[in-house]
């Protein structure tokens, strides 16, 4: 229904960044344009501001970029999830046997990967990551991650969408640049970008709440402040 992030009681952010191939670290600013054969780190962050009971967040694989399933491949870069007690207890809950990470259940699918969180998701910001490599070149759609409350499935977010194009590593000499632009010159991205027929990004989003919080069962849009509505597989502007 809409490029802009969706929320009914969970915030959910996603950026992808390059890999740090010696840490597995991501790095460098979040990518619009990825080399053909680079692995990248997916990072997915979700706020909520209550304990929520099990939630469930699945992300969409963009056709470019494919998840890479460590039990298959034997490499765990990349891959990382926040501990259940960032926001309860302080230093010394760490060492308890119950501070596990906050999404404990990591499963790769063709289409998609899913974590699963433990029983109770506490209150808080909450940040999980794993590796893809761009093995396709082309144009694609970088779907919104969604997240819900598996007992709650109306407690839901959805993140930002987007676009990832993923193009092969050129240069016609060693004096001559690569075609792919610098990820941190924001202006050699747009023009590439436009050179390909993509949409530049949206920068500098500031989320809006939505007034009086969309009462009647609606959902609201943080890019524009204002509440929209399911009916069905239909989506309306409007609460609903």
């Amino acid at each position: 229904p809409t490029k802009g992030s969706i929320y009914r009681g969970i915030f959910v952010e996603k950026v992808v960044r390059s890999m740090d191939p010696v840490s597995g670290r991501a790095t460098g600013p979040p990518l619009r344009v990825v080399a053909l054969g680079a692995s990248v780190v997916v990072t997915i962050q979700i706020t909520t501001p209550d304990d929520l009971s099990r939630v469930v967040l699945d992300d969409f694989a963009s056709g470019g970029l494919e998840p890479v399933d460590t039990s298959v491949a034997g490499d765990a870069k990349g891959n990382s999830a926040s501990d259940g007690c960032n926001s309860r207890g302080g230093w010394r809950m760490r060492f308890m046997w119950w501070c596990w990470p906050s999404f404990y259940q990591l499963s790769v699918r063709p289409d998609r990967v899913r974590w699963s969180s433990q029983s109770t998701l506490y209150a808080g910001t909450h940040t999980v990551s794993y590796q893809a490599m761009a093995a396709t070149r082309g144009v694609f759609v970088l779907p919104p991650t969604h997240a819900y409350v598996v007992e709650q499935p109306e407690l839901l977010g959805l993140s930002r969408a987007g676009t990832v194009v993923v193009a092969e590593e050129k240069t016609k000499g060693a004096a001559e640049p690569a075609t792919l632009p610098d990820p941190k010159d924001m202006a050699s991205v747009v023009a590439f970008l436009a050179r390909v027929g993509v949409e530049p990004p949206a920068v500098d989003v500031v989320p809006k709440a939505c007034p009086g919080g969309c009462p009647n069962g609606g959902v609201c849009q943080l890019d524009t402040g204002k509440c929209g509505c399911y009916h069905g597989a239909v989506f309306k502007q409007g609460d609903c």
